[in-house]
């Protein structure tokens, strides 16, 4: 029988999420560096690469929109919504964030602006992370020697206020960035100790966000991020929503998704950006989502952390799973324990690919 527990339809959404309990509302979603959180224009919403972050699919450029309606609402003047790029720099930097780093200084330190520039100079704007690492490898390593440089000289100039928080977050992210970009794809232990960085990193900025607003943060990004445990253990170890664990116990709690059925985007290696679309059938009778899509609801949620005893032991054992990552495996075909991986799932009978733009 189909494992029971407190079972709920869900009101909408799909992406993967995690959580963090208390205060005003704010999210922080994949991409980019940490940016004050201002409404944008309807000029500033359309897809763009580099340093105006990348929204090229339409479901997150209507979660940008849909936060902007929040905010134009009157009933909502005190519980606005802002947004907050939690990941490194990529696909790019930008020239914007390094001219950030540097007008700060211009004010705060003048006479260390001219060390700065010599350190940044031949890393701005970095804007596209994938020509980047056809870089020789020494040479990435030395320039990611320098970001982390400017990253001391920044924080250790002006007095503390908003203006310094933002200048060293920013050389932060300029400095993980350019230290992930030291990674050599050739090396698979290479390759992981970067992605136990970026989660890392990620956890860290998040924790960042919510230490400066003190409100509610909606975490939005993969289940293979935001979840206490990953299909891949070789590459992801620690996911990021183990670190968030670890910061605020059980004020994390980590939301999962999975489907029996349907289509997504998905790349042919890691670190490419040659998106396409895979199209999988009903899930087989040994994998996770078979035994989830006989509930009688055909989406639904449910509470990991109430289920009764025996679903428990039916969700803490890995078995076969769909994967709807940045790359898409069937041989072998990743496992999971979905009861040790997150707090609540959402399951869903079908899933459509994101459209792009």
């Amino acid at each position: 029988m189909p494992p029971r527990g407190s079972v709920r339809r869900p009101r909408g959404g799909n992406g993967r999420r995690g959580r963090r309990r208390s205060g005003a509302r704010h999210r922080i979603r994949p991409g980019g560096f940490p940016q004050q959180g201002r409404r944008p224009s309807p000029a500033r919403r359309g897809a763009r690469r580099g340093e105006d972050q990348l929204i090229e699919r339409r479901g997150r450029r209507r979660s940008v929109g849909a936060r902007s309606d929040h905010n134009d609402g009157r009933q909502h003047a005190d519980r606005a919504a802002r947004t907050a790029g939690g990941d490194i720099g990529a696909p790019g930097l930008g020239d914007r964030i390094f001219e950030r780093v540097a007008s700060y200084l211009r004010e705060a330190r003048p006479d260390a602006l001219p060390r700065l520039d010599g350190l940044y100079a031949g890393l701005r704007p970095c804007d596209d992370i994938m020509a980047y690492l056809k870089k020789p490898l020494a040479e990435r390593r030395e320039n990611a020697a320098r970001a982390r440089q400017a990253l001391d000289l920044v924080g250790a100039s002006g007095a503390d206020g908003d203006a310094r928080a933002w200048a060293v977050q920013h050389a932060r992210n300029i400095a993980d960035t350019f230290e992930f970009a030291t990674l050599d794809l050739a090396d698979p232990a290479s390759v992981s100790a970067a992605e136990q960085l970026r989660d890392r990193v990620m956890a860290d900025n998040t924790a960042w966000w919510e230490r400066r607003t003190g409100g509610k943060v909606l975490l939005s990004a993969h289940n293979g991020h935001t979840g206490y445990l990953a299909t891949d253990t070789f590459l992801y170890p620690e996911p990021q929503g183990s670190h968030l664990r670890d910061t605020y116990g059980k004020d994390y709690v980590a939301v999962g998704f999975t489907f029996d059925s349907g289509s997504f985007l998905t790349n042919d290696g890691i670190l490419t950006d040659a998106w396409k679309a895979v199209t999988v059938p009903p899930a087989t009778p040994e994998m996770n989502e078979h035994t989830l899509d006989r509930v009688r609801h055909r989406d639904y949620y449910v509470d990991l952390r109430t289920a009764p005893r025996a679903a428990r032991d039916w969700l803490d054992v890995s078995r076969p799973t769909y994967e709807a990552g940045s790359v898409y495996r069937t041989d072998p075909r990743p496992e999971l324990a979905i009861g040790r991986a997150y707090d609540v799932l959402i399951h869903l009978n079908r899933v459509t690919q994101a459209r792009m733009f």
